[in-house]
C-alpha cells in the first residue's frame, strides 16, 4: 500500500475527510457530472451507509448524489489533497491539476506581496516617528 494510502486510511479515523481529487485522471469514477471539472472534492467517511473499500492503489467508494447511491472509484494518482474536519491539510501537489498549482503559486506570490507590503508600511511609521 503506498505512503499517500497509508495517509488517508489513517485520516479516515477521523469522522471523516474531504478528499481532493483531479477527476480527468485515468480510471477516475464519478457521476458523470462530475467527470467535465478540473477538480472534484468527496466527503470520505467509514461512518457512511455507503461501501468504503480502501484498496492498495485506488479507494472505492458508495456515495450519495442528488438522492442516489453511486460506485466511486478513486485512483491513488487522482488524489492531490486532503483535509480533516479540523483543518489538517496534505497536499500532493504533482498530482494536482495546473489551475491548482497557478492558485497556489499565486497565493504564495500575494503573501510575500502583502508581507512586502507591511514591512514597508511599518519602515514609513517609523521614519515618520524618527523626524
Amino acid at each position: 500500500m503506498s505512503k499517500k494510502i497509508e495517509t488517508i486510511k489513517t485520516l479516515l479515523n477521523c469522522d471523516h475527510i474531504l478528499v481532493f481529487i483531479n477527476p480527468r485522471v485515468k480510471g477516475v469514477r464519478l457521476p458523470q457530472f462530475l467527470m467535465q471539472e478540473e477538480s472534484v472534492t468527496l466527503k470520505l467517511s467509514k461512518y457512511f451507509q455507503g461501501e468504503l473499500i480502501i484498496k492498495d492503489s485506488e479507494i472505492q467508494a458508495v456515495l450519495k448524489f442528488n438522492g442516489l447511491y453511486q460506485l466511486c472509484i478513486i485512483p491513488e494518482d487522482s488524489i492531490w489533497g486532503a483535509m480533516t474536519p479540523d483543518g489538517q491539510n496534505i497536499l500532493w501537489l504533482e498530482c494536482s491539476p495546473e489551475s491548482v498549482k497557478l492558485q497556489i503559486l499565486q497565493g504564495n506570490e500575494n503573501k510575500s506581496n502583502n508581507q512586502k507590503d507591511q514591512s514597508q508600511q511599518s519602515s514609513r511609521r517609523l521614519l515618520k516617528r524618527i523626524k
